[in-house]
């Protein structure tokens, strides 16, 4: 059974994470996952191919492998048993990360997923794994511990950018400095956090 994960570069609370996945990989292995399929960019992979890593101590029958997205780099690949290559070879590079994440997500019965925020490359994975209705595994902060909001908001062709640490489904209005027209203007806006930190402007 082949297993694949997708997450931010950056992680909070690695330690915790490593934890959670250390467990949740060994319970999968129990289950019979025997191939865990990693992308090799990032804290979250870096830590997910230690995990298995270490759990192929215990058991040696199973397989890391780091799936590329070009063929024209060098990796280092010592951390995982193989390495292979998706049909990518007519797909533009720009696209080549999203199409070799899509491909892990289409090869893997299960994906374990450290995403935390609803933009990005782990967050368009993640989706694409609902779609397809894969089994999801998903790290899960304890509200206190959420990360900030980081929220981009376009009024009227005006634009801003501010960190807004409220936990999800809090309600708050919040004073917006419009910095971009007007240095000294501000607008009030009501937030609607949900659980993806996504929201809504009233």
């Amino acid at each position: 059974m082949v297993v694949t994960f997708c997450g931010h570069r950056e992680v909070q609370e690695p330690e915790k994470v490593q934890k959670w996945l250390y467990e949740t990989v060994a319970g999968l292995i129990r289950e019979g996952a025997d191939c865990f399929y990693l992308g090799g960019y990032g804290q979250f992979d870096t830590i997910a191919a230690d995990v298995i890593r270490e759990l192929k101590q215990e058991c040696p029958h199973i397989r890391s492998v780091l799936v590329l997205p070009y063929l024209d780099r060098e990796y280092d690949t010592s951390a995982y048993d193989e390495s292979i290559y998706p049909p990518l070879e007519n797909v533009p590079r720009r696209y080549a990360i999203s199409k070799r994440n899509e491909y892990m997500v289409d090869a893997a019965a299960i994906v374990v997923a450290y995403v935390v925020y609803c933009f990005g490359g782990a967050s368009n994975t993640l989706r694409y794994a609902e779609r397809k209705q894969k089994r999801i595994f998903r790290f899960m902060f304890s509200r206190k511990n959420r990360p900030p909001v980081i929220l981009a908001v376009r009024l009227n062709n005006l634009s801003c950018c501010f960190v807004c640490p409220f936990s999800s489904g809090t309600s708050a209005s919040i004073a917006v400095p419009l910095t971009v027209a007007a240095p000294k203007a501000w607008f009030i806006i009501h937030v609607v956090f949900t659980f993806e930190h996504e929201f809504w402007i009233s």
